[in-house]
């Protein structure tokens, strides 16, 4: 049993596909299809004005990160299908997001989980923990510090990376999303 969690997690973090990009105004679209499945990953950039403790300031290089399956052209943030392999998918988009992200002149990525409508609790609490492994499994591949509180809004759960260039407190972290991505 533990050799076979030891080999799935081994395959997520090495597995690829080829990601078709499509740049918008202030957002990047990867399309990819994994056993018949559509997945869509979301690199929103975003830029965020506020009043820190010790100043204020505009963040320009802010990337809020997404994903979700497509069915029949809608985007479902729900579980991945049965006969799809998680670890797959969660390697595609982990592998993705490393290739995609200019890690150099990012200051912050926030992984949001959103609350979709209809969902159960037990469906979004399973998509806020997946959000979670993946800001902490990029972390560990970058050289971004993670947040250890997840800041919670209406919008959904966020887990936050920041550049180490930054110097920020976890406070003025959490000010700043709390000001800007409601």
């Amino acid at each position: 049993m533990a050799l076979n969690l030891i080999k799935e997690l081994l395959e997520s973090l090495s597995f690829t596909v080829p990601i078709k990009w499509v740049s918008h105004s202030d957002r990047e679209v990867g399309s990819f299809s994994l056993e018949e499945n559509k997945y869509q990953i979301f690199i929103e950039y975003k830029d965020a004005d506020v009043a820190l403790a010790s100043s204020d300031r505009k963040f320009s290089d802010i990337i809020e990160v997404s994903f979700g399956r497509l069915i029949d052209d809608q985007l479902i943030t729900t579980k991945i299908p049965s006969d799809v392999s998680s670890g797959k998918v969660f390697g595609a988009v982990f592998n993705g997001i490393l290739e995609k992200i200019d890690w150099d002149s990012t200051e912050m990525v926030i992984f949001s989980a959103k609350k979709v409508g209809g969902d159960s609790l037990e469906d979004f609490t399973k998509r806020s923990h997946l959000y979670e492994t993946m800001a902490r499994r990029v972390h560990r591949r970058t050289a971004f510090g993670y947040i250890q509180e997840k800041i919670q809004n209406a919008e959904g759960d966020h887990f936050i990376l920041v550049n180490q260039k930054c110097k920020l407190s976890t406070s003025e972290i959490k000010d700043l999303v709390q000001q800007n991505f409601k």
